[in-house]
């Protein structure tokens, strides 16, 4: 159970869950777009840990946290990780940081204790102008991913002289496993009206919410503490409308309103999607209002008495859906440069257009994935 300052830490996290996932969306018209909201917030956390004045400010704001301190928020995210891993023993749901370090740059040691202490992360040093470096990075991201994402770096940089790196996979199996007789394959209607023919899952479950511009179900993993929730917008509201008009408080209504009671035939696609954000992080962070860390007057002097700045940041993610389950997997990594370089009854529920879905867990209500299908 959550104590009434956890929860609030939650929710401010949650409604930058739903922002951020906004401005990746609005960056990438069209696109898969699957993120992990939660893999992002524990980064900018731990990057928080090092962090002074303004800058410090612009990150705690964003995550939904100013009005918490450090400690406050450190332990926090520490509670939140141990429910997650323990809510359900069925359910592999697993997460790692490491921090890698330039050989002979000064890092606090006080920064890697809480980074340790908190976020269980390791500490690595290493040189960044070897290639044998990248191999390292690569192998940590694939070990910790089950080998869903080989590749978060792609070559040696020397002007790098930290690097922080989180990793999320989760992995369930349906409470009520769809059955593949029943699969068949029908039309789904992409973004731009673009028609193909795909591959459907089809069930009875109970669980519904419904009013004139949405329609949603859940589909829970294991013994029910996880979920995949689906919200279907009405057919005349364009995708992209309706995200931009999803918000923490509208799911909060949504979720509390949502009753078990209706019975719903659900036809939803199989599907496989991988995501890179590419260069759309940092403008999707800077249009919420975090822009210092950017810059090369960034404040990250409880983290070195070096200056640091963030001028890139790598996100890739992986889901599959069929039916047996879900796995999805994310790695966030965020290199450091010093700064002198550059109604009831029977509702159908047929996903054949663009859809949200979003994986969470019932008794935090935390959000660990968003995603869109537009194609």
């Amino acid at each position: 159970m959550l104590t009434k300052g956890q929860q609030e830490l939650l929710n401010g996290g949650n409604a930058f869950a739903f922002e951020l996932f906004k401005n990746i969306t609005q960056a990438d018209p069209g696109a898969n777009v699957f993120i992990s909201p939660l893999s992002v917030a524990s980064s900018w956390s731990m990057l928080a840990n090092g962090a002074s004045g303004e800058t410090y400010n612009q990150i705690v704001t964003a995550l939904g946290h100013k009005d918490y301190n450090m400690d406050e928020i450190n332990n926090y995210y520490k509670y939140l990780f141990n429910s997650l891993y323990q809510v359900d023993p069925s359910v592999t749901m697993s997460m790692a940081n490491s921090l890698w370090i330039q050989d002979g740059f000064p890092v606090y040691g006080t920064y890697k204790q809480n980074l340790s202490e908190y976020y269980d992360s390791e500490s690595n040093i290493v040189d960044f102008s070897k290639t044998s470096t990248i191999k390292k990075i690569n192998k940590w991201a694939s070990n910790k991913t089950n080998g869903l994402i080989p590749q978060v770096v792609t070559s040696a940089d020397s002007k790098i002289k930290m690097m922080l790196a989180n990793a999320l996979y989760f992995e369930g199996q349906w409470k009520f496993p769809f059955t593949k007789e029943a699969n068949k394959k029908d039309v789904f209607t992409c973004c731009n009206g673009v028609k193909k023919q795909i591959d459907y899952m089809i069930a009875d479950i109970k669980f519904s919410y419904y009013d004139n511009d949405v329609t949603i179900s859940a589909l829970s993993y294991g013994n029910g503490t996880y979920q995949m929730v689906l919200l279907l917008p009405d057919e005349n509201t364009d995708i992209q409308t309706f995200i931009n008009n999803l918000t923490w408080k509208k799911w909060d209504n949504w979720m509390t309103s949502a009753n078990y009671d209706y019975e719903v035939k659900l036809k939803i696609p199989k599907f496989s999607d991988t995501y890179d954000a590419k260069g759309l992080m940092i403008p999707a962070l800077q249009k919420m209002n975090v822009e210092l860390p950017f810059e090369t007057n960034a404040d990250f002097s409880k983290m070195s008495s070096s200056p640091l700045y963030i001028n890139r940041i790598i996100s890739k993610s992986t889901i599959d859906v069929n039916e047996y389950g879900t796995v999805a997997s994310t790695v966030f990594v965020v290199p450091l440069y010093r700064t002198h370089t550059p109604s009831k009854g029977t509702i159908d529920m047929n996903l054949n257009r663009p859809f949200v879905y979003i994986i969470k867990e019932q008794s935090t209500n935390a959000i660990l994935f968003m995603g869109v299908k537009n194609k």
